[in-house]
């Protein structure tokens, strides 16, 4: 009866057969970890996904990626992963049509970019104070945020799409725009002072797909009808 029990603990106490895959995700710069469970909403986020068998430490060739929301697409040694809901994301890794492992990420909102406004013939930078034609075609600069832009590259297209020219301080007129645009349709008066606001801009992604945003209510600028 001892040797009964003293056999069923050696077979508790025995280690259980360890996994034989491991799964290894990179950022496209090996150093830098920072965000690297985090994905941006409808962006191609490149990451990259290895698989090593723990028995002889040898890169697997041949596996499967599926998501449980979202797109995943190859790209060279990297592969562009974008959830298309705004929670959280697992991906799997498929080896002969069995689940070998799976990895959680959280989904961000894309940064909104730095804008500032421009006329399109001087690429020169507008700033309060400055007097501009209606005839001028204006235009706005975007800087995405940086960290965002080394992640996704293929996702910071962006083009204004609605402005507000506001006048006597409260009087304002919206207008739908494609990028660049002129003030001759607001009527505006030689000496008179405006304040133009980016309401809207679209952003495109690394698949083409338009999203737009609204302004934060920050870009705007002070300008004087020449």
């Amino acid at each position: 009866m001892k040797k009964y029990f003293w056999f069923l603990f050696l077979i508790q106490s025995f280690p259980a057969v360890s996994q034989p895959y491991r799964l290894i995700i990179r950022n496209t710069d090996p150093t830098n970890s920072t965000g690297i469970y985090q994905l941006y909403l409808h962006c191609g986020n490149r990451r990259k996904i290895e698989v090593l068998n723990q028995r002889n430490n040898k890169t697997v060739k041949k596996f499967k990626v599926r998501l449980n929301q979202g797109d995943i697409k190859k790209m060279n040694n990297y592969y562009l992963i974008s959830p298309s809901e705004d929670s959280a994301l697992v991906l799997s890794v498929i080896k002969k049509k069995n689940e070998i492992g799976n990895i959680n990420f959280n989904t961000l909102q894309v940064p909104d970019p730095r804008i500032s406004f421009v006329r399109s013939s001087q690429k020169k930078l507008l700033y309060t104070g400055f007097r501009v034609s209606t005839t001028d075609t204006l235009s706005c600069q975007f800087l995405p945020d940086p960290d965002f832009a080394g992640k996704c590259p293929r996702d910071t297209l962006y083009q204004a799409s609605q402005i507000t020219v506001v006048r006597n301080g409260n009087v304002r007129k919206a207008m739908k725009i494609n990028g660049t645009f002129q003030l001759n349709n607001f009527g505006l008066n030689h000496v008179e002072t405006i304040k133009l606001e980016l309401n809207k801009f679209k952003r495109v992604n690394y698949r083409g797909e338009e999203y737009e945003e609204n302004a934060s209510g920050e870009e705007f600028v002070i300008l004087k009808i020449n």
